[in-house]
């Protein structure tokens, strides 16, 4: 019998990788209802700068978000750590290239549970 909490939701973890681009490019999104808590780490493990954004949904298939984070950047080698604690629907990250033509890559890794 798998691990649950109270409500039913099964801890997550998990992760997503790949290369910035000049334009931002969703490169991850996580529905996430029913995780309140909610940490998501973001690596650049490339050489040039990158740019990242986190915008949140209430409810996954609406037009309403709320840019949480916006325009952050990592330089190489560098992590972000995100905590929330609330509920949300979904979680999209944003990323790319600080620089035009200068590409890096990153590592975003989740993991949630009540």
């Amino acid at each position: 019998m798998g691990l649950k909490f109270a409500n039913n939701v099964i801890p997550i973890s998990k992760t997503d990788d790949g290369s910035t681009t000049d334009a931002y490019v969703a490169v991850s999104e996580w529905e996430c209802l029913g995780y309140n808590n909610k940490n998501i780490l973001i690596k650049n493990t490339g050489l040039n700068g990158m740019t990242y954004s986190v915008t949140l949904y209430l409810y996954s298939g609406s037009d309403a978000s709320y840019a949480f984070l916006a325009d952050a950047t990592l330089a190489s080698g560098a992590s972000d750590v995100i905590e929330l604690e609330k509920q949300y629907a979904k979680i999209v990250i944003t990323v790319k290239s600080t620089v035009p033509a200068s590409h890096t890559t990153y590592q975003i890794d989740f993991s949630g549970g009540c």
